[in-house]
């Protein structure tokens, strides 16, 4: 599943919304986790399918492994060998997983060319299926238990909460790794307010439109360059005048231009300055919102939209 597609954008996102925000508390604790983590699982299984098995497998290795070098560790100010050796099985484990998935194809590939240069049998190796962001999981499942060790922070010990924070789907996916000790409070305990919520909604609106009407319109550009155009990820196709372009409007999109425009308002103290900036903010993101609906459900039809465009 992916951020811009209608089962996302029109059922799972307004359904969990509504029922995290049933509850009409601003502090968000045990049913929230579990509700977050129940739609991550399914947000997952989406589009991983039988692959949620091997992820849900992963999050309880690394669970008992961040116990056990947070047990080794113990309170000694340097870490004891055990604990060392726990932490080398653990990143050993999950490298091997990751290799596994990843560059089992393309080492029978490379293995095999070398082979019909020597004119030696080729070695049949069945095709192995890449899951689902295995390379930004490993590596978030990694960074949890060199934080363990590293004592900056201390082993999750609710199972709940340790499968949350490395499932959780908004980063599941594309990342970016979070690190455990930045948010191991807010697993616990957390607040959202009025402000933080419409903060996440200017966010994600922001987000949306950058993905459908920028980059996907780039990308459909790009895609048109004909026979011509050379191999992606080789030396030709870095030189490219496109690739360059979307570069710089990849850098020019991630620049914080808007909240820095705003803060520079708000120091200004001047009302009706103010005022008019909050009334194009606010027309600008409902003219992106509607914009990039009517994007992604352009040539579309679901039950759950009502129109089409």
């Amino acid at each position: 599943m992916l951020f811009t597609e209608p089962t996302f954008l029109f059922l799972f996102l307004p359904i969990l919304l509504a029922l995290y925000f049933s509850t009409f508390r601003p502090v968000h604790s045990s049913y929230g986790n579990w509700l977050l983590l129940i739609f991550s699982i399914i947000f997952y299984a989406k589009g991983g399918g039988s692959f949620t098995r091997l992820i849900l497998g992963s999050i309880v290795f690394n669970y008992f492994v961040a116990i056990a070098v947070d047990r080794a560790r113990g309170s000694t100010p340097s870490p004891r060998p055990a604990a060392r050796r726990w932490l080398a099985f653990a990143v050993a484990a999950n490298l091997v997983l990751l290799g596994i998935f990843k560059y089992t194809n393309f080492f029978a590939d490379n293995v095999n060319t070398l082979f019909l240069l020597l004119r030696v049998r080729p070695v049949v190796v069945p095709r192995v299926l890449l899951p689902i962001g295995i390379s930004f999981f490993t590596f978030h499942a990694i960074s949890y238990v060199v934080d363990v060790y590293r004592r900056d922070a201390t082993a999750q010990k609710s199972p709940v909460h340790a499968a949350l924070y490395l499932l959780l789907f908004p980063q599941l996916i594309a990342g970016p790794i979070i690190r455990y000790r930045t948010i191991a409070d807010q697993l616990a305990r957390r607040v959202v307010t009025l402000d933080d919520f419409a903060y996440g909604v200017r966010r994600f609106v922001v987000g949306l439109a950058k993905k459908v009407l920028i980059a996907s319109a780039f990308l459909k550009a790009m895609a048109g360059l004909g026979r011509a155009a050379p191999t992606p990820y080789t030396v030709r196709w870095y030189l490219t005048s496109e690739v360059w372009l979307a570069l710089a409007a990849g850098a020019v999109g991630s620049t914080p231009w808007v909240p820095a425009l705003a803060a520079r308002f708000a120091v200004a103290r001047r009302p009706a300055v103010a005022r008019s900036a909050s009334l194009v903010a606010t027309a600008t993101l409902v003219a992106l919102l509607v914009a990039s609906i009517m994007q992604v459900a352009a040539g579309t039809y679901n039950p759950f939209i009502y129109f089409q465009f």
